[in-house]
């Protein structure tokens, strides 16, 4: 199922035409507090929504989406007016797999559409493949960060319970977390300055390129961080309007 969010009814009316043309079963609601009802009711397969919505903005949908384990690793598309370069980055800080300006044509949307399914089911079975490998999945798995995203990342480490140390690199920022079944029990950051608590995980959210790694084993840290995972990432999302990375969004 496929849910579009606009709080313009015309806009989804149209996107529903063009998807269920070809094919796609689809469900609508007009911000992002009612399509979370949605999500939570029924999972969807992919996402596309607005940004400027009333009640709840399509930036908060998404932060509260890829927040619920359950949800997080639904794919989303950004379908906007405001496609500024700001915007543009924030959405892919947030998880965006792909962001499209109005108006969209239909055949560019259903491309677009079919890009991000086959990429996301691509993703997806890589990694259970890599989880569930038998000898290699009990000694842990690597990646790249532009396949699967900070955030999807330790949504899956805490899914499948895993316990273990994750190591994050992209070049500019090394850090490192300790989980102990799928809870994040303490993180540091190793490189430029050491960094320790729940300040890594803000700042392993921006990274959008580089390597991880996930060692599987015992970890004998205590547990510092006395949180959640989805808590955490949530957490880490409101920083983000705190820190003013939105400053700007929605001027002229």
């Amino acid at each position: 199922m496929l849910l579009i969010v606009d709080d313009d009814k015309l806009t989804r009316k149209l996107l529903r035409h063009v998807l269920e043309q070809a094919g796609y079963e689809v469900e609508s609601a007009e911000d992002g507090a009612q399509a979370l009802k949605v999500a939570r009711a029924r999972t969807p397969t992919l996402v596309i929504t607005d940004i400027l919505m009333p009640i709840m903005d399509g930036f908060t949908f998404v932060k509260e989406l890829r927040a619920e384990a359950r949800l997080a690793l639904v794919p989303v598309i950004f379908l906007s007016h405001q496609h500024k370069a700001a915007n543009r980055l924030l959405g892919f800080k947030l998880g965006a797999d792909d962001f499209l300006p109005k108006p969209v044509y239909g055949e560019e949307l259903k491309l677009r559409v079919a890009n991000v399914l086959k990429r996301s089911q691509t993703q997806r079975t890589e990694l259970d493949r890599k989880l569930t490998a038998g000898p290699t999945a009990k000694r842990g798995f690597s990646g790249e960060l532009e396949h699967l995203g900070v955030s999807a990342l330790l949504t899956v480490l805490q899914l499948e319970c895993k316990t273990g140390v994750l190591h994050v690199d992209d070049g500019a920022l090394r850090c490192q977390l300790s989980l102990r079944d799928g809870r994040v029990v303490s993180a540091c950051i190793e490189k430029p300055v050491r960094v320790e608590g729940r300040e890594v995980i803000y700042r392993m959210l921006k990274c959008r390129s580089g390597h991880f790694a996930f060692d599987a084993r015992e970890v004998p840290e205590e547990d510092t961080i006395a949180a959640p995972t989805t808590q955490l990432l949530l957490e880490a999302a409101h920083r983000m309007d705190q820190s003013g990375e939105q400053r700007g969004l929605a001027a002229p």
